[in-house]
């Protein structure tokens, strides 16, 4: 009730102010994540209550994507959902699986609408300042252990690629023809018939695509993202998102080579970290990553590592 109340008084002019609306979105988040886990904890036994629980929470959601379309539709800009997702992102990372559907089921509906109702004119920005390292952030979850998870962050992706190369004007055919190869793996890997998780075809789908789709200037952004998403709580999205890493590092890493060293240093750092890790067997993968990073810059490799 109250959601269908703040979206009703929201549409009344005038139009919201910034700071309002991200004390908006970051009450409505705080709320409805913690209303849907307290829920999970629970378990109750008695299905008439877990019933009217779920159906309770999924209208909250449902008002909550109507919420954050209309905000949109107010200010369709980068920046505001640059907002939505930094406020979705803590939750995005959280070991409950129920967290991170949630996230990227919000993030999902934000993306759909901004793909649908964004308008570029003369003076608009050439670039989707924000999209490679929201991508990044979303590799981890399109190899989720959670099957509803990676199919909402597999579309995720493919709208995020949508708008880079709408702020790029790119034909609509040539990136739908692009994202062929994502979609198919999507109902493979994530469709009602399918659903096993095939980490090595996600992740060569993925390498394959963003190799192809992300420009030049976004490759630094991208591959900073991939390396932080290394340390994610699922063993899985671990080594999907490394796999992703090294693939991007073989074919555009020299694109990035005055930073090389700065990788580097941060790989290593986040090797000794994941040591401490369910994840330390795969610090190996990891130095395959600096390995290749050593193909484009090896004295900026050994500088950073003495």
């Amino acid at each position: 009730m109250a959601l269908h109340c703040l979206t009703s008084l929201i549409q009344l002019p005038p139009n919201i102010s910034q700071f309002s609306r991200c004390s908006l979105l970051k009450a409505c988040f705080s709320t409805i994540f913690s209303s849907f886990l307290e829920h999970q904890a629970s378990k109750t036994e008695d299905y008439a209550v877990a019933s009217l629980l779920e159906q309770q929470l999924s209208s909250m959601v449902n008002k909550l994507h109507i919420l954050i379309r209309e905000l949109l539709r107010q200010d369709m800009e980068q920046s505001t959902l640059d907002e939505i997702f930094t406020m979705l992102e803590p939750w995005l990372k959280l070991d409950q699986d129920l967290s991170r559907e949630l996230s990227v089921n919000i993030f999902q509906g934000a993306l759909d609408a901004y793909v649908k109702g964004v308008k570029l004119g003369v003076n608009s920005p050439s670039n989707f300042t924000p999209g490679p390292y929201m991508i990044g952030a979303m590799i981890p979850r399109c190899c989720d252990p959670s099957k509803s998870v990676r199919r909402f962050a597999m579309e995720c992706l493919q709208h995020l690629l949508r708008i880079l190369s709408l702020y790029e004007g790119l034909a609509v055919e040539t990136v739908e023809q692009a994202l062929v190869q994502l979609q198919g793996i999507n109902v493979r890997c994530n469709g009602e018939e399918g659903g096993k998780l095939e980490v090595g075809c996600v992740s060569q789908a993925l390498v394959s695509v963003l190799g192809e789709r992300v420009q030049h200037q976004h490759i630094l952004s991208l591959l900073d993202s991939l390396v932080e998403s290394v340390l994610d709580t699922q063993v899985g999205s671990v080594q999907g998102t490394i796999q992703v890493l090294t693939g991007l590092v073989v074919t555009r890493g020299s694109e990035v080579f005055q930073n090389i060293s700065g990788f580097v240093r941060k790989l290593h750092d986040k090797m000794g970290l994941m040591l401490m890790d369910e994840t330390a067997d795969m610090c190996g993968d990891v130095a395959t990553v600096v390995q290749q990073f050593c193909v484009h810059n090896t004295r900026g490799v050994v500088n950073s590592l003495i």
